[in-house]
């Protein structure tokens, strides 16, 4: 592909030959990744013809030939008689707008929902295929985090996604991670606005797509800002800025990034309060000479407190999935009896664990007997000797500490296993009709916690915990 590139770069020394009225400043010829060409020229045959001559050069070279059937000429200003005279001589066929070209709609007029209909299959797909396997709340904000939201982010980088196909994203993902199939009814304690704030905000850290869309298309408005190095800029400031900044052209008679990007510029603007206030912030959102989009994302989505008691959650040495269900305990959005009343079910309320009060999230996590022998129990072992009060006071004493030794962090993977287990036991006597004993829980809970310090401390800190574990 490399000696097709340098080929087509010296085409226009060619007689007859005549650049495309928008590449002709730059010197563009053709596009280029990987086997997808595209090859930008004056619409006259002359022009045509050189180029067809290159790739038949080429072709003779290499054994490498346009295939026809996936090969288009595309016509903008072209009389008929010139265009039936072009594909007569070609044999190509023309072609349409849009059409894709890097897996991305190229299009000449206002965006349809047609064009976004791939996105969203692409995202059904994938989650009908997760959907298949038993998958915990850290995996699944595992999986939306890195596969949907790379989907998401190679088209945001490109387009401001209408509202319409956000919603139907949030929808999708909502409903995979709360494992609500497509249709079915189920009921959710979180908003997706709180499932998005990051974890020490009490959220799950999953994307909003809205700002994130944003903050990326903001790195566009930079890149201009600063002379960025790179073909897509210097034909925008030679065609489109021409003697304008990108802080004050006008958007009439524009296409349509080029309004959205006067319309996010307004919007940064009416943010920070002029133009030098926006430069400055992005100025210090820079690292290397590189824009941090996290703190662009960030001025988009808005601030959030901090929570004392999210800060423990977030030590790598917690496992994540036990950290889910912590995180859902403290905030009261695990679906225990009484939320599930709340919401008109009408069960019969009375704890699995103790079998003498009702059931709710601070009752099976605090005041519920078989729970508090277990933590009792746990804090034992951990050296601690004082009772224990409530979930949330525990975890907001932890990060409090500021400690981030192995026994801090012996300290924190327990009490997390500890709630996990708790929970899995109550759901396990409810749906599976098996019951287990405190000693045999607490084991349990060692257990897991020896298995996770094992890759992330000393052998002789490993070899303390076992031995406490086995006394």
């Amino acid at each position: 592909m490399e000696v097709l590139s340098r080929m087509l770069r010296a085409v226009p020394t060619t007689p007859g030959f005549s650049f495309h009225p928008k590449c002709c400043r730059v010197g563009l010829t053709h596009l280029i990744f990987a086997d997808d060409l595209l090859v930008f020229t004056r619409g006259d045959y002359p022009s045509i013809k050189a180029i067809d001559r290159c790739l038949g050069l080429f072709a003779s070279y290499s054994g490498l030939c346009p295939n026809p059937a996936k090969t288009n000429i595309y016509f903008a200003g072209v009389r008929p008689d010139v265009r039936k005279l072009i594909l007569l001589g070609t044999n190509y066929v023309e072609g349409t707008f849009p059409f894709k070209y890097l897996g991305v709609p190229l299009y000449s007029s206002r965006l349809t929902r047609s064009m976004f209909y791939a996105l969203i299959e692409k995202i059904k797909s994938k989650i009908r295929h997760w959907s298949n396997n038993f998958l915990s709340y850290a995996g699944r904000i595992q999986l939306l985090n890195s596969v949907v939201f790379g989907m998401e982010s190679f088209w945001c980088a490109c387009f401001l996604l209408p509202q319409w196909i956000i919603s139907d994203i949030d929808k999708l993902c909502r409903q995979f991670l709360w494992g609500q199939a497509e249709g079915q009814r189920r009921l959710i304690y979180f908003s997706w606005e709180e499932v998005c704030r990051p974890g020490v905000k009490g959220g799950f850290g999953i994307r909003e797509v809205l700002s994130w869309n944003k903050a990326l298309l903001v790195r566009i408005l930079w890149r201009l800002h600063t002379d960025h190095a790179s073909l897509w800029c210097e034909w925008a400031r030679k065609y489109v800025l021409c003697r304008d900044s990108c802080w004050s052209f006008s958007a009439g008679g524009r296409t349509g990034l080029w309004r959205v990007l006067h319309q996010l510029r307004d919007e940064l603007i009416g943010k920070l309060g002029s133009s030098d206030a926006v430069i400055h912030f992005l100025e210090g959102c820079c690292s290397s000479n590189k824009l941090r989009l996290g703190l662009v994302y960030s001025m988009f989505r808005g601030e959030h407190p901090n929570l004392y008691w999210a800060k423990t959650l977030l030590d790598p040495i917690i496992v994540p999935r036990h950290a889910v269900v912590v995180k859902l305990a403290v905030q009261n959005g695990l679906p225990t009896v009484d939320n599930l009343n709340k919401h008109g079910l009408f069960l019969v309320n009375r704890c699995i664990l103790c079998k003498a009060a009702l059931e709710s999230c601070l009752h099976v996590f605090y005041d519920c007997c078989f729970s508090a022998a277990v933590i009792r129990q746990l804090f034992c072992w951990l050296g601690i000797a004082r009772r224990p009060r409530g979930l949330k006071y525990e975890l907001r004493r932890m990060a409090k500490a500021r400690r981030n030794g192995w026994r801090d962090k012996w300290a924190r993977c327990t009490l997390a296993a500890g709630v996990y287990f708790i929970w899995q036991e109550r759901n396990f006597r409810i749906f599976h009709g098996t019951e287990r004993t405190v000693d045999r829980l607490v084991f349990l809970v060692k257990y897991n916690v020896a298995i996770r310090l094992y890759a992330n401390v000393s052998e002789n800190v490993l070899q303390d915990v076992v031995d406490s574990m086995l006394s």
